[in-house]
């Protein structure tokens, strides 16, 4: 037994070859798939596709880094919480420029305070040809901003060579 194939006939839509209605589905069937389509999209629009937002009090931390009492030329510092001493919350990343750093404005604005644990990466060239790294305790308040100036001994972090890209 043969089955027939869907072909089209001049100036009509294809048939299915097992139903006698038009491929893709009544008109009604696709209204119901656009409303759904429709309100899958205002619901992740509502909620976010991200789950919710982080609504965790963060405090801005801001200040100077110097390496040898020089202020670093470029780099990153990133304050985490410090679970062994029991802390939790959120972490601040802030990019260091010209020996200043800030935590406002970055993609991780601000701290929850107490215990941290900072680790600073550092350019001592522009090209980043000489860097450093180093982690260090910081103790942040828990509540308002703060400024920590941070000045790292060379022999706390021995300069790193590297050839430039």
């Amino acid at each position: 037994m043969t089955h027939p194939t869907a072909t089209p006939d001049a100036g009509s839509r294809c048939r299915s070859p097992r139903r006698d209605r038009p491929v893709g589905g009544s008109a009604s069937n696709r209204a119901h798939a656009v409303v759904v389509g429709l309100a899958a999209c205002a619901i992740l629009v509502a909620t976010g596709c991200g789950g919710p937002r982080d609504t965790r009090v963060r405090h801005r931390v801001s200040g100077k880094i110097t390496y040898g009492g020089k202020p670093v030329t470029g780099g990153e510092i990133i304050i985490t919480p410090d679970g062994a001493k029991k802390n939790g919350g959120p972490q601040g990343i802030a990019t260091i420029k010209d020996g200043v750093y800030d935590t406002k404005g970055s993609r991780a604005p601000g701290v929850g305070g107490g215990p941290m644990n900072a680790m600073v990466m550092g350019l001592l060239e522009a090209d980043g040809s000489r860097f450093f790294e180093h982690t260090l305790p910081l103790d942040c308040p828990a509540s308002g901003d703060t400024v920590i100036d941070i000045e790292v001994a060379p022999a706390d972090a021995p300069e790193r060579k590297q050839t430039p890209i």
